[in-house]
């Protein structure tokens, strides 16, 4: 039929555009809506599409493309910061599902080529689902999400030897030693002028291609850049992917990398969402009639075990059992890679079509299972943590250092960025701290740093307590984990009804469920990060500092009073100011040359002046409360100030150098 091949593309990107609203509608990854469209209008479907050799050609540029950004993504300084999790973890989670697996085949009467072969592709899990999953639901930094993107970086890694391998388990029955050396002589030769092309050729090129300052020009040439390697790849011998990952690697490692990212990413999704397309349209539903017991049981036997495998090897990796959990059910599908070395072992006669067909519904299952696994694990993780589990595996290793004899200290849950920040501060003003953080090599090295600080999951309430929560006077969670800080609050107001929390959140939305679980302010990044942005902007336009200082008061004034408890829970010198309407608490150090120095309360006459009352001075020899008219201040006194925000604004050109 006449344009034929263009009647099916319109029908597969109908039906995907249809499938992919009802998906984004139940928060379900693009993946499965694009497998499931496969199996509707593929040839055991309804039949709709008939150029099936002609999808699958379109699923292979997308297999290079996502090779290519795979490789473009790359960096080895990236690589080195999560290299303890991308190696042992990467490792021990491989190398134990492939063990396993390949056994299990072996004993169900598998050759031992085919049963290697089943026990590599299971290994893989989907770079794409999970890290697509985490990174809507906030959790690409934490433990469990960086813990999960080391081993898929590894798995990834490890799918272009597997790759290779397809040939050598086809004819590993009468294969020449002289044939494996060729082999290894091509592909080293191949590697070489790779190196060779990227370190003295390439860089040359590419600079002249972004001197032209054209879009089409240099789009063209990226595309060529990877599909010329990847062709290069496979006259050789070596598959179409290893070579689109090390024209990415090239790539990623000059100055072009992020521009070619971003005009490739367009493309890698449109023809990645047809290799999906092609593998959905590979599956039989007559095998899932024919077989329902042997598809379904095989999912849940291959997710089971996967999740076993995983979570054991996050626990060996130092995460908390409930990171680990999480962890574990977020690697335990099969990958969308599995399917490309899949479909290289059926044309290699590895193994037979029915058992193609049975690996295809097991895998297409478990990725559909994945994201409600996803969403379900940390309820999953509570009903575990209740059952007689030694404390050590289950909260982590704080209970092997001394409790902390600490009253009315700062608690601080996370040492990222902020949570170091943080602790810094409290230092910096001798304020008692105790820090819990759930990374084990961060609390070694602090530790031995001199840092007060456990290694533990601050969501269960032993650590919490060993951290002194009960006594404690403010608790700060600045974890990147949206779940597991309603938790940890939950648990916190729990423990100590009067505490003051303090949380740190990404986005506004999450404000609402921390205030109602006891949170009493909430500090979103989103809010912090749009003052930030106009602040600069009126300064580039010349807006005087005080004006720019006396909005920014006010926005903070008015946005924080809605993400502040209804109910303050405790009262003292540090909730005083919730009491009183609009009214703000603020401590200044006396500065030297300042207008304050040696001058008396009377002299300066701040309340009259500018409505700011002295609530307290302290200094070296002397601290008073509520002091009176006569009082000096000294150099390097603290002042504690009450009043209106946009009037503490005027405090520092009193206490401040001019």
């Amino acid at each position: 039929m006449e344009y034929g091949l263009l009647l099916d593309i319109i029908y597969i990107l109908s039906v995907s555009a249809a499938a992919l609203f009802l998906c984004n509608r139940a928060h379900i990854p693009a993946i499965v809506g694009f497998l499931l469209v496969g199996i509707l209008v593929g040839p055991t479907g309804l039949h709709i599409v008939h150029a099936v050799h002609e999808v699958d050609r379109m699923a292979e540029i997308g297999v290079v493309l996502l090779m290519f950004t795979i490789g473009i993504e790359f960096s080895f300084e990236s690589l080195l910061k999560i290299k303890k999790i991308l190696l042992l973890g990467g490792i021990l989670q491989t190398t134990t599902t492939f063990a396993l697996v390949a056994g299990i085949m072996l004993l169900a009467g598998l050759h031992a080529p085919a049963a290697v072969f089943i026990g590599m592709i299971v290994t893989l899990s989907s770079t794409a689902i999970v890290m697509r999953s985490l990174q809507n639901r906030g959790e690409i930094d934490t433990p469990h999400g960086r813990t999960a993107l080391g081993i898929l970086i590894f798995q990834d890694l490890l799918a272009i030897p597997m790759m290779l391998a397809v040939p050598l388990l086809a004819g590993s029955a009468g294969l020449e030693p002289q044939v494996v050396i060729a082999f290894v002589l091509k592909a080293a030769a191949f590697l070489i002028a790779v190196i060779v092309s990227a370190r003295w050729i390439l860089p040359g090129v590419l600079h002249q291609i972004g001197r032209t300052r054209d879009p089409d020009l240099f789009l063209i040439s990226v595309i060529l850049l990877g599909f010329g390697i990847a062709y290069a790849s496979y006259s050789v011998g070596l598959s179409l992917a290893l070579g689109a990952f090390l024209a990415g690697l090239i790539l990623s490692e000059s100055q072009y990398g992020q521009r070619a990212l971003g005009n490739i990413l367009p493309l890698r999704d449109l023809f990645l969402g047809f290799f999906f397309v092609s593998i959905g349209m590979m599956l039989s539903p007559a095998t899932i009639i024919a077989s329902p017991g042997l598809v379904f049981g095989g999912t849940v036997l291959l997710l089971a075990l996967k999740f076993v495998i995983v979570a054991f090897t996050a626990l060996l990796l130092g995460l908390p059992l409930r990171s680990a959990l999480i962890c574990g059910w977020a690697l335990a599908q099969v990958g969308e890679f599995s399917f490309v070395i899949a479909i290289a072992g059926l044309k290699a006669e590895l193994f037979l079509q029915e058992h193609f067909q049975i690996f295809l519904g097991i895998s297409i299952f478990s990725m559909i299972a994945t994201p409600l696994l996803i969403m379900l694990a940390p309820r999953f993780a509570e009903i575990f943590l209740k059952l007689p589990l030694p404390r050590r595996i289950k909260f982590g290793t704080y209970a092997d250092e001394p409790k902390p004899q600490l009253h009315d200290h700062l608690v601080i849950i996370g040492f990222g960025l902020n949570g170091r920040h943080m602790a810094d501060a409290a230092a910096a003003a001798h304020i008692p701290h105790v820090i819990i953080d759930a990374n084990p090599d961060t609390a070694r090295l602090e530790r031995a740093a001199g840092r007060l600080i456990y290694y533990g999951d601050a969501a269960c309430e032993p650590i919490l307590v060993h951290a002194g929560i009960p006594d404690a006077r403010i608790a700060v969670v600045a974890i990147s984990d949206p779940v597991g800080t309603n938790r940890i609050v939950e648990q916190i107001r729990l423990l100590n009804p009067a505490i003051h929390i303090i949380a740190r959140v990404r986005y506004m939305v999450q404000a609402e469920r921390l205030l109602a679980l006891g949170a009493n302010e909430i500090i979103p990044e989103e809010y912090e990060s749009s003052i930030e942005l106009f602040t600069r902007v009126l300064h580039k336009y010349l807006v005087p500092k005080d004006t720019v200082e006396e909005m920014v008061a006010r926005i903070r004034a008015d946005g924080y009073q809605m993400l502040r408890s209804p109910n303050p829970l405790q009262t003292g010198l540090q909730d005083l100011a919730s009491t009183l309407s609009g009214m703000e608490i603020r401590s200044m150090r006396v500065q030297h040359n300042s207008k304050a120095v040696e001058r008396s309360l009377a002299e300066l006459n701040l309340r009259k002046e500018y409505g700011i009352t002295v609530l307290a001075i302290r200094g070296k020899g002397h601290n008073v409360s509520l002091p009176d008219g006569d009082e000096r201040f000294r150099e390097d006194d603290m002042v504690v100030l009450l009043g209106l925000p946009e009037l503490l604004l005027f405090a520092d050109n009193i206490f401040s150098p001019h």
